[in-house]
């Protein structure tokens, strides 16, 4: 699943691929079903609640859905809504 995972990062992310592939193995480890601490964050890129509107919590959990997500905050706000890009912690996947 992971393999099927990195590839939709590098189809959707292009250029930004790699920086995406470091912040969603920091944010998930690229878990489709991951569900952050607060149950408030989800998938891949722990998409959370504050987009929830725009995606149901429960659509964030299709691989596809959530790196489309992603790349949608990423074109609007850049990476600084991950907290592990903020943080640096995306820094030892790169």
């Amino acid at each position: 699943a992971r393999v099927h995972v990195v590839r939709l990062v590098l189809d959707t992310f292009g250029q930004d691929a790699r920086l995406f592939l470091a912040i969603g193995k920091a944010e998930s480890g690229l878990r489709c079903n991951a569900v952050g601490d607060n149950g408030d964050s989800i998938g891949v890129f722990q998409i959370n609640k504050a987009h929830f509107s725009k995606w149901s919590r429960e659509s964030l959990f299709d691989c596809e859905t959530n790196v489309k997500a992603a790349y949608q905050i990423f074109k609007t706000s850049g990476p600084w809504p991950w907290s592990v890009y903020k943080w640096g912690r995306h820094l030892e996947w790169l």
